[in-house]
């Protein structure tokens, strides 16, 4: 199972931190933290190989971290195929709103600012 800890501290200002993160298929190909998306310069990640997104990334400049963890799979209807979730996390660090809901498999998606944290 994904897991991500994050700590949000009570005292307002304190920075809010990702302590860990752990990935459920270590096997699975990934590219290690780098600026692999040329359309999103200043965002820094962890490269899937197969799908090209991103299960964790970051922009440091506007103080945003996404990761997307894999949960009990909700497959939703339709027979068109599922897309891959790692679009989501990058536009989340872009600050893009979520797809509602996006054709994938289920997730939950965790993202950090300087003030919080939110978990959809």
């Amino acid at each position: 199972m994904c897991t991500v800890i994050v700590h949000v501290p009570e005292t307002p200002g304190a920075p809010v931190r990702l302590l860990a993160v752990r990935d459920e298929d270590p096997a699975r190909a990934w590219d290690p933290l780098g600026a692999w998306w040329p359309e999103s310069p200043d965002v820094v990640g962890v490269r899937d190989r197969r799908a090209g997104g991103a299960w964790l990334a970051a922009d440091p400049a506007a103080g945003r971290i996404a990761v997307i963890l894999n949960r009990a799979d909700i497959v939703p209807d339709g027979d068109a195929p599922l897309e891959s979730r790692g679009r989501i996390v990058l536009d989340a660090v872009g600050g893009a709103a979520l797809e509602t809901p996006p054709h994938t498999h289920g997730f939950n998606l965790v993202e950090l600012t300087a003030t919080g944290a939110t978990v959809t």
